[in-house]
């Protein structure tokens, strides 16, 4: 074993060893993301099916996406994309903290058990959005993965990287519009 592999090896056991802290307020908490702020900053709440941004009521669909047809048949989110969430995805995204990969998944599976309870249909297949062999290498890891198979564990759902293929590399998607991301993903699957 090279001295990389064996310190990131001690570092692993090191902290299943030690207790953690929330990833949100800093306290004690073993699980990466405490009750109080999971309930606070992950509030359940109605969702358009589309695109999973808050509604202000439980209706189907938000105002943008009533008009538009949908690739998929129901889109489930765990929170909005603001404070910590937006903090929280940069730093797992990029900049080297995969440890971020459990408390993200815990955010989706608490949205996902919520919609089971309310008659949704249960996945029985997970499949991460792959990303292009540029980024991968950039990055060292695949953030949609990394999510995945820690949410396939805990829900006991098949999770696999291998389905889902990138037939194309893609334009960064930070700061651009529906539909230039629509556009940019184009395609861009297979």
């Amino acid at each position: 074993m090279s001295f990389t592999a064996a310190t990131a090896a001690a570092g692993r056991a090191l902290a299943r060893a030690l207790p953690g802290v929330c990833a949100v307020c800093r306290d004690w908490d073993a699980r990466g993301l405490c009750d109080e702020c999971l309930r606070r900053f992950a509030p359940l709440r109605p969702r358009c099916a589309a695109c999973g941004n808050a509604t202000p009521h439980d209706v189907p669909h938000c105002g943008q996406c009533l008009a538009l047809a949908s690739a998929f048949e129901r889109c489930i989110a765990g929170a909005d994309y603001e404070a910590p969430w937006d903090r929280l995805i940069t730093a797992f995204k990029f900049h080297q903290q995969v440890e971020l990969a459990a408390v993200l998944a815990r955010v989706v599976e608490r949205a996902l058990r919520h919609a089971w309870r309310d008659g949704e249909a249960r996945p029985t297949l997970l499949l991460p959005v792959p990303l292009s062999r540029e980024r991968l290498r950039e990055r060292g890891y695949n953030q949609a993965w990394e999510v995945a198979r820690r949410l396939g564990r805990r829900l006991r759902i098949e999770a696999t990287p291998a389905l889902l293929q990138r037939g194309r590399d893609t334009a960064h998607q930070i700061g651009m519009t529906r539909r230039e991301r629509e556009h940019n993903l184009r395609d861009a699957f297979w």
